[in-house]
């Protein structure tokens, strides 16, 4: 088990007591907020357009970092289908 989530072995036990970091904690926050806009947006928002609209709301957070939360997160992207052109 201490390989599988890179922990030395007399140092398993403390890693499993301790508490969440404060970043651990603001990035699930972080991460509601984005999880909320993308069902909002009936998931064809990727995460620049996500981060728009979490700028216009005044939630404060980088580019990279809603790119790295939804990427950790699972979240695809539908795409929407054209129609295509026949003439």
């Amino acid at each position: 088990m201490c390989e599988a989530v890179d922990v030395s072995r007399s140092g398993y036990p403390y890693w499993r007591s301790r508490s969440a970091s404060r970043e651990e904690r603001a990035d699930t926050q972080f991460t509601k907020e984005i999880r909320r806009i993308f069902k909002e947006s009936r998931q064809t928002y990727g995460y620049e357009r996500n981060w728009r609209a979490l700028q216009a709301e005044g939630t404060p957070g980088g580019k990279h970092r809603v790119r790295r939360l939804m990427r950790q997160e699972g979240f695809v992207v539908k795409q929407v289908k054209r129609c295509k052109r026949t003439i």
